[in-house]
């Protein structure tokens, strides 16, 4: 009988090296409410956390692809803030501590940059806030970035990709500037998916 024929919850499995390369093999989803909580995130003149996914991965030495949307907070004024932000990643479970992270996809910038244990580096730096006029401290702006790269990880251990943030100054994300509770704000997003190679 031709596999088609076969109902999709009788046919064997398919193991992994069975697969294309490029097959996702599992994709994980997050918003920065669940994350964060529903008032977002305020940053001011640290490194943080923004937003992590742990897999359990299932394939030995997969692609990892991780992408997010970044509501952030405008201000109402011209503010001289800098902004880094970077991904870190981990052969483990979730950790509170940036030196346990390694940069994953960042180059190094002279401005400013944030510190894996690997060095400093980061995806996007800026040196102002952006958009600048009346009113537009109850606004956000959506930032989004997305890269992909092979891993020397085995199968059935923890993946760990992170957010990271670094700011000389203040920066509210998943919520605007001037922000009040229960008010307003923006979910986001961010995905991790394992991809085989």
């Amino acid at each position: 009988m031709a596999l088609s024929k076969i109902p999709i919850h009788m046919q064997p499995a398919i193991a992994s090296g069975d697969l294309p390369s490029g097959t996702t093999v599992q994709t994980e989803w997050q918003n920065g409410w669940t994350y964060q909580g529903t008032e977002g995130m305020w940053l001011n003149n640290t490194t943080a956390k923004v937003i992590e996914i742990v897999l359990t991965l299932k394939t030995t030495n997969p692609i990892i692809l991780v992408r997010y949307n970044l509501p952030v907070g405008t201000a109402s004024s011209y503010e001289d803030h800098d902004l880094a932000l970077g991904f870190g990643i981990r052969n483990e479970n979730s950790s509170s501590l940036l030196s346990n992270y390694n940069n994953f996809g960042g180059i190094a910038r002279a401005r400013h940059s944030i510190g894996f244990a690997d060095g400093n580096f980061s995806h996007y730096t800026v040196d102002t806030q952006g958009t600048s006029s009346s009113g537009s401290q109850y606004w956000m702006e959506v930032l989004s970035h997305e890269y992909k790269a092979p891993v020397t990880m085995n199968a059935g251990t923890m993946c760990s990709v992170a957010l990271w943030a670094n700011s000389d100054a203040e920066y509210g994300f998943f919520r605007p500037w001037a922000h009040y509770t229960g008010d307003s704000g923006a979910q986001g997003s961010y995905v991790v998916q394992e991809i085989i190679p």
